[in-house]
């Protein structure tokens, strides 16, 4: 959850938006906006993303923002297609926006059935019950950070209205020290 200015996320969102005026879904690079603003929000994602490093367990080491981009979709049937970020150690996604169609992350593992149920392990090396993919419902000034290798996706407005969808997603590398 963003806790700073929230007039730095109000400006950074309008930037946004006017890029994507002529109601097209438009993609385009933010590591090249200009400003405060677009600095302290770098400066979030490295602190954001160094902190995800330490809940899994990797205290050691520092993290390097490869990239950034913000997706506007403005139409409520796009989707993003079912992907993967093999480059990045990490990916993460700020919603300016609620809504406007829920991201899946699709376990790599697949769907764990009746039969598999204890003999697969997880992340910990217990045995995992039931694998279903997870899905989240976008709230505004909020990100996500997962791992690059998880596939995922973007599925269209639940209920088809006009949608306005603004993110800003990263990839991040991780360097052991």
């Amino acid at each position: 959850k963003w806790t700073h200015d929230p007039s730095v996320i109000e400006r950074l969102r309008d930037v946004c938006m006017r890029a994507g005026e002529d109601g097209k879904t438009r993609y385009f690079e933010f590591t090249d906006f200009p400003g405060e603003d677009a600095a302290l929000f770098r400066k979030w994602i490295l602190e954001k993303s160094r902190q995800y490093a330490i809940d899994i367990g990797r205290s050691s080491g520092y993290v390097v923002l490869q990239d950034a981009w913000v997706r506007v979709i403005r139409n409520p049937t796009n989707t993003v297609p079912m992907h993967h970020h093999s480059e990045a150690w990490c990916v993460g996604t700020f919603y300016f926006t609620s809504g406007g169609g829920d991201i899946m992350l699709a376990d790599p593992r697949g769907y764990i059935g009746e039969f598999e149920r204890g003999r697969v392990l997880d992340a910990e090396n217990r045995p995992h019950g039931i694998c279903n993919d997870f899905y989240y419902t976008p709230e505004q000034n909020t990100a996500i950070i997962f791992p690059g290798y998880l596939r995922h996706m973007v599925h269209s407005s639940k209920d088809n209205n006009p949608r306005t969808r603004i993110a800003l997603s990263w990839n991040v590398q991780f360097t052991d020290n």
